[in-house]
């Protein structure tokens, strides 16, 4: 089933309340004391769209139920009621009109140890740790090598058989998705630990095959890493010079600038990938894909000043060229300053590998120069789901980088003169633009489910600290 077929589902949401929690529910429709929480402004435009979609044929009396979940990893129900008040959260957007008119848990009692695997495992199996083996984010596994742990996201769920060392003929939980379309519905996950269309194996033996425990009707599997991890670089006016060449395959490229254009005379960074659809990228020069990065400083400001406020970040080896690009194809990477990170795909990687870049210092005369390549990722080539990731991975883009905690910890590379507030500042464009990736994932290019029976999706938001799904 392609993206475009199951994706607007989430047009219709409904946020229901946790299976691995006990909640006091607030259901839709109930305008009592609490009915709009504060954000009674935009009830009349979700009434009037409610209305067009009746009127449509779209409505409760012209389509079957849909049901979606969506888990916000460890965001308690009153920060999310906080900023709806407070207009941090918009107060006519998608959490607000979730909070009214689906069903939100108000009162929840966790998984324990409230951890994210734990608790998205619970949630999906209406079981804890006890039954369906899922005992922590990552845990020894007790026929394994004492040296070695797995992790709770890619661990068998309801147990395995121990000996001989293959699935269980009887396990103790599994996912509801596994039940619901045994009675022929048709349900989607995103991005949900155990949804993830992997073949799970301890000690080289598969111990659960993913059918059909792991697979649903559409799978996103959750992005993995590229095998390069964040780097902070600093420059000033010294490392650039001025190139004809690159000049003039930026004009070609409908690139201009106001003030001459200068290019890093070496390299900022080589690294590798792998052409091979199953391997990764390296930062060594060892793989068969070879990328040298530099990057370009142009002035968009017709001003008269020499005002550079833009960074282009490039290939040596493909140069810069005009497109226009195909998902998850990029090109170059034009990234403002005070603007968002740019998304840079790894062209020719065979797992789909891309990273981003963002600019957090940036004087108009290039005297001081702090930008960041945030950490390479892709989405797992799992054969079950394959279809599914391609059709993310061509639609709407390879797996954006997420918010990496090793930056703010200055553990990544590079880091250690950046300023904390820009460290902040870059923390925050990881968020805001993973998250918009994940909805757009869920929600764009896309067509209810046209199903005789209803359906139920899944979807998870894991940015924030793993602590409690619920």
């Amino acid at each position: 089933m392609k993206l475009k077929t199951f994706v607007s589902v989430t047009s219709a949401m409904s946020l229901v309340a946790s299976l691995a929690c006990v909640a006091t529910p607030v259901r839709a429709g109930q305008d009592g004391d609490n009915g709009d929480r504060g954000i009674g402004e935009s009830r009349g435009h979700d009434q009037d769209q409610d209305q067009d979609r009746d009127h449509d044929g779209g409505g409760h009396h012209g389509r079957k139920p849909r049901v979606v979940m969506i888990s916000l990893d460890g965001a308690k129900p009153d920060f999310i009621q906080k900023f709806i008040e407070e207009g941090v959260l918009p107060r006519d957007g998608g959490l607000a009109r979730l909070s009214r008119r689906g069903a939100v848990a108000l009162q929840n009692v966790t998984a324990s140890p409230s951890l994210t695997a734990v608790s998205h495992i619970a949630i999906a199996t209406g079981s804890t740790a006890v039954h369906n083996d899922i005992p922590s984010n990552t845990f020894q596994p007790i026929v394994g090598p004492i040296s070695s742990s797995i992790s709770g996201f890619a661990a068998p769920i309801g147990g395995y058989s121990e000996s001989p060392l293959g699935p269980s003929a009887h396990p103790t939980a599994q996912p509801l998705w596994v039940q619901l379309r045994q009675q022929g519905k048709k349900v989607v996950t995103a991005t949900w630990p155990g949804g993830d269309g992997a073949d799970i194996a301890i000690n080289k033996t598969v111990v659960q095959p993913a059918q059909p425990t792991r697979v649903t009707d559409f799978t996103v599997p959750f992005g993995a890493f590229g095998g390069i991890g964040a780097q902070g670089f600093s420059l000033s006016r010294s490392d650039f010079t001025a190139d004809p060449g690159i000049v003039a395959a930026l004009q070609a490229a409908g690139h201009f600038s106001f003030s001459p254009v200068l290019v890093t005379s070496a390299p900022i960074e080589t690294f590798s990938c792998s052409a091979a659809a199953t391997a990764t990228c390296t930062s060594a020069s060892t793989l068969d894909v070879k990328y040298s990065i530099r990057v370009a400083a142009i002035d968009t400001t017709n001003d008269r000043k020499v005002n550079y406020d833009t960074l282009v970040f490039f290939d040596e080896n493909r140069g810069i060229t005009a497109g226009p690009f195909h998902a998850p194809s990029t090109g170059p990477a034009y990234v403002k300053f005070g603007g968002e990170n740019a998304p840079f795909f790894f062209e020719g990687s065979g797992a789909k590998v891309g990273a981003a870049y963002f600019v957090s210092a940036l004087s108009p005369d290039l005297s001081t120069v702090r930008f960041a390549r945030y950490g390479a990722n892709y989405i797992p080539r799992n054969t079950p789901v394959l279809a599914d990731v391609d059709d993310i991975n061509d639609n709407i883009g390879f797996w954006r980088p997420q918010a990496d905690f090793r930056i703010p910890e200055r553990l990544s590379p590079g880091f250690t003169n950046f300023p904390d507030v820009e460290i902040e500042t870059m923390y925050e464009d990881m968020v805001k633009t993973f998250v918009r990736y994940q909805a757009n994932s869920a929600s764009a290019r896309s067509r209810p489910i046209r199903t005789p029976t209803s359906s139920w999706s899944i979807s998870s938001s894991p940015t924030a600290p793993s602590t409690s799904s619920c």
